[in-house]
């Protein structure tokens, strides 16, 4: 709520996905506002705050496209790490054996994504 209202979004908005009437939706921000953010509500250690993304998972088509997106990368990024491996075997490199691990550590962000959005919907 803290986020809609910064981005002046409109009480009517929120009611209608809090599934409340707007005048519960606009004192339930008036004394969310009045207070400090919780510990729950401020960004952990090292997060940059403001960097948030909300998708509607509800429609097919906000499903699909992030998940397939992200289901193509992780299969693209597991081969290059694969190859990257497979090449730092034979030579002894070890650019290529921490590219390897690089692509691995985008692999994992994109399951856990994946993760997530499958917990979400």
């Amino acid at each position: 709520m803290r986020w809609h209202s910064k981005l002046d979004g409109s009480h009517g908005d929120l009611a209608g996905a809090m599934g409340v009437a707007r005048s519960t939706a606009q004192s339930r921000v008036q004394a969310l506002l009045e207070r400090e953010p919780s510990e729950g509500e401020r960004p952990a250690p090292g997060e940059r705050p403001g960097h948030l993304v909300t998708i509607d998972l509800d429609d097919e088509h906000t499903h699909f496209v992030p998940t397939d997106a992200l289901r193509e990368f992780a299969a693209s990024q597991r081969s290059e790490a694969d190859d990257l491996a497979a090449r730092a075997s034979e030579s002894g490199s070890a650019d290529d054996h921490a590219h390897a691990e690089h692509r691995r550590a985008w692999v994992a962000t994109a399951e856990a994504l994946l993760d997530h959005i499958d917990d979400a919907r």
